[in-house]
């Protein structure tokens, strides 16, 4: 499998760049994980929006999905001319109501939604979702592939599951929306962030604010974590 960092900012997009949004390849299929704004247009440098095969929604924010909504007037527009007529899988949480019914509520998408524990064979990967705790309904998800695991943490605040969920994986994506400075809001900061990855073999702290400087992100990275990079 192959990761790609579409957007790696968090809950706005600096300059020129995006929020958290990340294409995850596997046999010659596409699978984008989470998509804010201006992740569409990054993505259509690496693939064709009509070669999406399915996207997944950690959660409901805007940050991380509201580029959605322009992919929708995109596969509207093939359909009508182009007869374009390929359901994407759409995985994505039921709350909150009102985004997630006008999110999947279009003919593009085969709608699934998830909860804690919910397996599925997405891409040709074993996907496993677990709810974390942000202040919306919310969900890391495990993609394995012949013992090999991807762990991305979604948006999350530390608790006591996350660790265990990236204990061996092969890659860890994990938020770390905060400096310890501002520890106690609804995102790990990144010395608790790189702390759940103690036993992953490669840790990638994103969800980074612009209103931070890189270098202060940096000085609190720890082990073997790097900053997720464009």
């Amino acid at each position: 499998m192959k990761l790609t960092i579409l957007g790696n900012n968090g809950p706005f997009a600096k300059a020129g760049g995006a929020c958290s949004s990340y294409l995850l390849q596997n046999a010659g299929k596409n699978a984008v994980i989470d998509m804010g704004p201006g992740s569409l247009a990054v993505l259509q440098k690496y693939i064709d929006i009509r070669d999406i095969d399915a996207i997944i929604f950690s959660h409901l924010h805007y940050d991380h999905m509201s580029d959605v909504f322009s992919l929708k007037y995109a596969l509207g527009l093939l359909r009508a001319r182009e007869g374009f007529d390929k359901k994407i899988r759409l995985f994505l949480p039921k709350t909150p109501e009102n985004c997630s019914l006008e999110i999947s509520n279009d003919d593009s998408f085969e709608v699934n939604y998830i909860f804690d524990g919910f397996k599925e064979n997405i891409i040709g990967l074993n996907a496993v979702f677990f709810s974390m705790t942000h202040p919306v309904e919310t969900y890391a998800v495990s993609f394995e592939e012949c013992g090999k695991r991807f762990v991305y943490s979604g948006d999350t605040t530390l608790n006591d599951k996350i660790s265990d969920i990236a204990k061996g994986a092969e890659l860890y994506l994990v938020d770390g929306g905060l400096l310890k400075v501002h520890e106690g809001g609804p995102h790990m900061t990144v010395a608790q962030a790189c702390k759940t990855a103690s036993y992953a073999k490669k840790t990638v702290v994103t969800h980074l604010s612009p209103l931070y400087l890189e270098n202060d992100i940096k000085r609190e990275l720890t082990g073997n974590a790097v900053l997720a990079q464009i």
